[in-house]
């Protein structure tokens, strides 16, 4: 049996678009990101990877959604400067470009090994505690997507109908100077 036959035969989800969402989220999604965009946008992130300094953060959860974000910045060409807190969830990990400068590192270490150190120890046992924590999470994801939209000094690196990346200057003080990118995919509530 060919290998296409057998991933046809044993994954459910073969042929369909990918996502970068876990099964927690996709109640909550009105279509799935498309191969076209998903394509489309990481052609413009490897274009900014290449041309911009700027660094992501990846949030450890309990959906492994985190797992599939972390593949995306390794696709694109950034490297991982910081992990997050095995112990905790809710910690981050921290990918930057290959512009960076050996203070601006430096910086974001420091700041991202103290927020480290926060975090919960288990993610939520319950499966209906779990969606409502997802559905919390998803809420606030969509109302800060609404916001950047909107803000003057966000640039728009890409955006389709279900989908969009952001440049965004840095909110700490300690990272003044510094942006971080922000990917967003489309939700229904």
């Amino acid at each position: 049996m060919g290998e296409a036959k057998r991933r046809k035969e044993k994954d459910p989800n073969y042929g369909k678009p990918k996502s970068y969402m876990s099964y927690l989220e996709l109640p909550h999604t009105k279509v799935l990101v498309t191969h076209r965009e998903l394509k489309e946008m990481i052609g413009y992130l490897k274009k900014w990877t290449s041309t911009h300094q700027f660094y992501a953060t990846v949030i450890k959860d309990h959906t492994g959604r985190w797992e599939k974000i972390e593949k995306l910045c390794y696709f694109i060409g950034m490297q991982k400067l910081l992990n997050h807190n095995n112990q905790l969830y809710n910690t981050s990990s921290v990918f930057i470009t290959e512009k960076f400068e050996d203070d601006d590192k430096n910086r974001l270490i420091s700041y991202y090994r103290a927020e480290n150190m926060n975090g919960f120890s288990v993610p939520a046992a319950d499966e209906n505690i779990a969606k409502d924590t997802v559905k919390k999470v998803l809420e606030n994801c969509q109302k800060v997507y609404e916001e950047l939209v909107e803000a003057q000094d966000v640039k728009i690196i890409y955006k389709s109908d279900n989908c969009s990346a952001f440049h965004i200057p840095a909110l700490e003080t300690n990272l003044e100077g510094l942006c971080y990118v922000e990917f967003f995919t489309k939700l229904e509530f």
